[in-house]
């Protein structure tokens, strides 16, 4: 039985591994590799019908691989997660709208596995058992990260409010992954409010900390 005291309410958002990006960029290697053959082709003088088709083979991988980037870099624009962490469920939002949750009571299991193909541990395979159903996500650090450990993760907040971990067992970690939580959370609201709206929040900080420093003197 989980103790009130023990639930953390937050909200943000994280990545994941879209398997449609990963093929995209193997079809963009491959690409890649037929592009540089054909410029090596296009090198040699094997007759007309020959330099011909290298010529044609050459325009055709150049065309493939723009296509190929322009589709990779508008499926990488609307690929965040939402979460939620409330009271009493843990609410995941996917890019489409459609919306995954796991309710405290009902959950049975959060396991972390290192993202194959990913360099410098920069994610996990995160799987979440309930009672009825199990659901992964390829979840992804992003490259300001400086704690990359499960702790690290929106999930370990699921951990904790479904009771199967609590923020004792390791107090400096815990505190340090808030931290991190916290400035993740300011980036990106920050990121969606206008410029004035960030120049007033700027200004409203200046006049807290000159108050502040006169109320010292």
């Amino acid at each position: 039985m989980m103790s009130k005291h023990t639930l953390i309410c937050r909200r943000g958002s994280f990545k994941c591994v879209d398997p449609r990006v990963e093929m995209l960029k193997a079809m963009m290697f491959a690409g890649l590799v037929m592009t540089g053959i054909s410029i090596i082709a296009c090198g040699f003088n094997f007759g007309e019908d020959i330099n011909f088709i290298t010529g044609t083979l050459f325009g055709i991988c150049v065309g493939m691989l723009v296509v190929l980037a322009v589709v990779c870099a508008l499926m990488s624009l609307n690929d965040d997660y939402e979460y939620e962490a409330s009271e009493t469920e843990f609410v995941v939002t996917r890019p489409s709208g459609e919306k995954d949750f796991f309710f405290y009571n009902d959950v049975k299991s959060v396991e972390y596995a290192p993202l194959k193909n990913q360099k410098g541990g920069r994610g996990y395979e995160v799987i979440i058992t309930t009672g009825m159903r199990s659901i992964s996500y390829s979840y992804l650090f992003g490259l300001n990260v400086e704690i990359k450990t499960p702790s690290a993760t929106p999930f370990y907040l699921l951990e904790i409010n479904a009771g199967l971990k609590s923020p004792e067992e390791n107090t400096v970690d815990t505190k340090l992954v808030m931290e991190q939580f916290d400035r993740m959370h300011k980036s990106q609201r920050m990121s969606k409010v206008s410029h004035t709206e960030r120049v007033n929040e700027l200004m409203d900080d200046i006049d807290k900390n000159v108050k502040n420093k006169k109320d010292k003197e």
